[in-house]
C-alpha cells in the first residue's frame, strides 16, 4: 500500500499510513497539496502558487504565507522522513515527486481509461478486458473532484478546479456509458441498468442515460419503461432547467 493516499474524486480524504491525515491546520494547505498532486507533471513557482491561493495580498506577504503553509504541509505528511521526499523544492519552485510512495486516484482513473482509449479492439463496447478497466474507474469515481470543497477568496483556485472537476466527470459519464452498452448487448440488463442509473445519479439531465435505461427495461421486460420514457422527456427536461449548468453530487 503507498504511504500516502490521495484521494480527490468526491470529498476530499487522504491517509498517510494507513491513518486519516487530519494534521492540517488550513484548507489552503490541502488546496495547496490537491493543486501540486493533480498537477506533478511540472515545477510551479512559487509567484503563480501565491496568484492561486493568496490573489488579494501583497506579494511579500503572499510569497510568506506560502512558506508558512508549506513548512506546515511538510509536517503534516512527515515529507521529511519521506524518501524520496513527496515534494520537490526550490527557493524558487515547488513540485510534487511523481516517484514519491503515493497513490492519487485521479492518476489511477484517467489511467484506466487511457488504456481503454489505447487499446486496440474492434469495438469498445464489446471489449471484455476495457469493460473491466471501465469497472474499475467507475470504482474509483467517488463523484465529483474536490467535492463540497472551496476557497471562498481564491478565484483562480477554484476555476482550475471547476475546468478540472467538468473534465473529469465527462470521461466518468462517457466510462459509465460504455458500462452500460456493454452490459446491454450482453443481456445483463439488471447492471445495464445500474450503470445507467449512475449516469443519471451525476448528471440528472443526461437524456442519452435515460435512453439506455429505458432500453434495459424494456429488453429485460420490467414495465417501468414507460415511467422512465416520461422522465427522460419531462423530469430530465425539468432537471436540466433547474440545474441551469450547476454540479452534480457525489455517488
Amino acid at each position: 500500500m503507498a504511504r500516502l493516499i490521495l484521494s480527490l474524486l468526491g470529498p476530499l480524504y487522504i491517509t498517510l499510513d494507513g491513518e486519516p491525515l487530519t494534521a492540517f491546520r488550513s484548507d489552503k494547505e490541502r488546496a495547496l497539496l490537491a493543486f501540486l498532486a493533480l498537477e506533478a507533471d511540472r515545477s510551479h513557482r512559487r509567484e503563480a502558487l501565491i496568484g492561486l491561493l493568496w490573489p488579494e495580498q501583497p506579494e511579500s506577504l503572499a510569497l510568506n504565507n506560502l512558506r508558512k503553509s508549506l513548512a506546515r504541509l511538510r509536517q503534516a505528511i512527515r515529507d521529511q522522513e519521506a524518501d524520496p521526499p513527496f515534494l520537490l523544492i526550490t527557493p524558487k519552485t515547488i513540485q510534487f515527486n511523481s516517484k514519491s510512495d503515493y497513490w492519487l486516484d485521479v492518476a489511477n482513473f484517467t489511467s484506466l481509461l487511457d488504456a481503454c482509449r489505447q487499446h486496440r479492439h474492434r469495438h469498445l463496447e464489446t471489449c471484455a478486458g476495457c469493460n473491466q478497466r471501465h469497472e474499475q474507474a467507475a470504482d474509483v469515481y467517488r463523484g465529483d473532484l474536490l467535492h463540497g470543497f472551496f476557497l471562498a477568496d481564491c478565484v483562480a483556485f477554484d476555476e482550475w478546479a471547476l475546468i478540472k472537476r467538468e473534465w473529469l466527470r465527462r470521461r466518468a459519464l462517457d466510462s459509465l456509458a460504455c458500462l452500460a452498452e456493454f452490459y446491454t448487448r450482453r443481456a445483463e440488463y439488471a447492471l445495464a441498468q445500474q450503470y445507467a442509473l449512475r449516469q443519471i445519479a451525476v448528471e440528472p439531465w443526461r437524456e442519452s442515460a435515460y435512453r439506455q435505461l429505458m432500453r434495459a427495461l424494456a429488453l429485460s421486460g420490467e414495465r417501468g419503461a414507460g415511467t422512465i420514457c416520461g422522465m427522460s422527456s419531462g423530469a430530465g427536461r425539468g432537471a436540466r432547467r433547474r440545474a441551469g449548468g450547476g454540479y452534480s453530487r457525489a455517488l
